[in-house]
């Protein structure tokens, strides 16, 4: 991929930030035809694009599925959560994949909020106990998550999510960057004030030459883009 072509994708990621944070802003407002009004000249959208209308139009914006997040113990936060809803529509991304431990509530809930895929580790999942209970509870399409007992080299996803309760990121995203599909992008949340295992690996992207950034906004994101 050209460096013009990795800016333009990295410029992406930041106009999905400014249309997560309206969307908020919109929301303490309360008011939809508003909504669309600030999300359209904020973020200076297209009315007529397709995936625009798709964004604008959501009912349930700003909504997480409140029954099952009630039920995890360390759930990332609202905003986050909502900006990977609102990446993986704009970008138009159908394969999704969580790394790390994880309780299984990004999974579910981005199985339920956008038309991509869901894929992990069947290892990585805390309780597969509960997490079979939650998806028939919410009634998750069995087509939707994908638990699998290996990842392999040859897997490629759109969108790949480092779990917040991922104890060594080097690891992780060495396990993790050869699945980003071309014009994909890996990304973490929740790292505002980067601990030092964070600082380890934003020096290494820098040795080997990935591009990323790391945004302060709101509590932080590492994203990286092929």
């Amino acid at each position: 991929m050209s460096s013009t072509t990795r800016y333009i994708l990295i410029a992406s990621v930041f106009v999905v930030l400014i249309i997560g944070f309206t969307i908020f802003t919109v929301l303490q407002i309360k008011a939809r035809k508003l909504k669309k009004r600030i999300l359209i000249e904020e973020a200076n959208l297209d009315e007529n694009d397709p995936i625009t209308k798709e964004l604008i139009e959501r009912t349930e914006v700003g909504e997480m599925i409140w029954e099952l997040k009630d039920q995890i113990k360390n759930p990332i936060d609202d905003l986050s959560m909502e900006y990977f809803i609102t990446n993986i529509i704009r970008n138009g991304y159908k394969s999704v994949w969580i790394e790390g431990e994880t309780e299984g509530y990004e999974a579910i809930t981005l199985a339920k909020r956008t038309k991509a895929n869901i894929s992990l580790l069947k290892g990585s999942i805390k309780d597969t106990e509960k997490f079979n209970k939650w998806l028939k509870e919410f009634d998750v399409p069995k087509d939707k998550i994908e638990i699998v007992e290996k990842k392999f080299i040859k897997d490629k996803f759109d969108f790949i999510i480092l779990s917040k309760e991922t104890t060594n990121f080097n690891s992780a995203f060495d396990n993790s960057w050869v699945n980003v599909n071309k014009n994909g992008m890996l990304i973490i949340a929740e790292c505002k004030k980067l601990t030092r295992d964070q600082k380890d690996l934003i020096k290494y992207m820098k040795l080997i030459g990935v591009r990323f950034e790391h945004q302060k906004i709101h509590e932080g994101f590492i994203i990286a883009a092929k």
